[in-house]
């Protein structure tokens, strides 16, 4: 989005991809002009913040969490079940062909190859999703990794039960790709994009999914959406949902003059994030993450006019 907004309208945006965790510490200590995460921002992190204002939260598009695993001999994906995810992540299913497995992807010839588990080191959105959906679909997980306590069991970062932990969806793609029976969480373009199989999973209603832009966008295609735009896609009771999707929000301050040196690059900031939530969205579909529904760039447009100077609205 911002190599196409810098292109058409000649402001350039200088976006880079530090993880969640960071990109949110940077964003309170207002050493940049707005974040971008898949974690909406948690009540501690707006009392983090409030020096500077109030937080606006702009979702701009949504993606999936993918299973991503490195097994030679396999053609077609593997099935997962919510089980075998959180027995993979908690260290209780070591081996490709243990029985769970061998039981959801029956026919198919699985390798006694160790699985060596791979995550997220830095904070990350793509942690919190992954989490929030183990926490949702596993109370296993709840009870090893939150002690019982689901506030404790997800999150930008958890004290994993195993594994090697990498920096970035880049780090954790390589952790993968270098280890045969390699598995780890990463964004779906990423997998994509470094042709790394990743598995189907099985939702709520217990059909196995393949995560697609059209699995995405039944789960995050919402009846409506909270005020503050704070919500949660995983475990979706959407029957064709793939249960483990995400969104991803621009984070900027409402009062812009506390925090930016010039009301000009403060309009400046706001025309690109109106611009993601319309003629931005073209870019979703080709880099496979899922447009905002019409009810959700409604709710955005509502929340991008909130945004302002000194209590002037910088849009009309």
């Amino acid at each position: 989005m911002a190599g196409d907004y810098n292109t058409k309208c000649g402001v350039q945006v200088n976006y880079q991809s530090v993880g969640s965790g960071a990109g949110v510490k940077d964003w309170q200590q207002n050493t940049v002009d707005f974040g971008a995460s898949d974690a909406f921002l948690s009540d501690s992190d707006m009392a983090a913040a409030a020096a500077n204002g109030a937080p606006v939260e702009v979702p701009t598009t949504f993606g999936a969490v993918v299973i991503a695993y490195n097994l030679t001999g396999l053609s077609a994906p593997l099935k997962m079940t919510p089980d075998i995810i959180a027995g993979i992540f908690l260290g209780k299913i070591s081996t490709w062909n243990d029985a769970a497995l061998a039981a959801a992807n029956p026919g198919v010839n699985l390798p006694t190859t160790a699985i060596s588990v791979v995550h997220r080191s830095d904070g990350s959105g793509t942690t919190s999703i992954f989490t929030n959906y183990l926490t949702a679909a596993s109370p296993a997980w709840v009870t090893t990794v939150g002690l019982g306590d689901p506030t404790k069991s997800a999150g930008k970062t958890v004290t994993w039960p195993v594994g090697q932990g990498a920096s970035g969806n880049e780090g954790v793609t390589q952790g993968i790709k270098g280890t045969d029976g390699g598995v780890g969480y990463i964004d779906v373009a990423y997998a994509i994009q470094n042709q790394i199989p990743f598995a189907d999973v099985q939702n709520k209603s217990g059909n196995s999914i393949t995560p697609s832009l059209a699995s995405i966008a039944a789960a995050a295609n919402l009846p409506s959406y909270p005020p503050d735009l704070r919500f949660n896609l995983v475990n979706t009771a959407a029957p064709q949902g793939y249960p483990i999707a995400g969104t991803t929000w621009i984070i900027v301050y409402k009062d812009l003059s506390k925090v930016m040196k010039s009301q000009d690059r403060a309009n400046a900031l706001v025309d690109f994030i109106w611009w993601a939530i319309h003629e931005g969205q073209a870019d979703s579909a080709p880099l496979d993450y899922g447009a905002l529904p019409a009810n959700l760039v409604a709710q955005d447009e509502g929340a991008v006019k909130s945004i302002n100077w000194a209590g002037t609205p910088l849009l009309p």
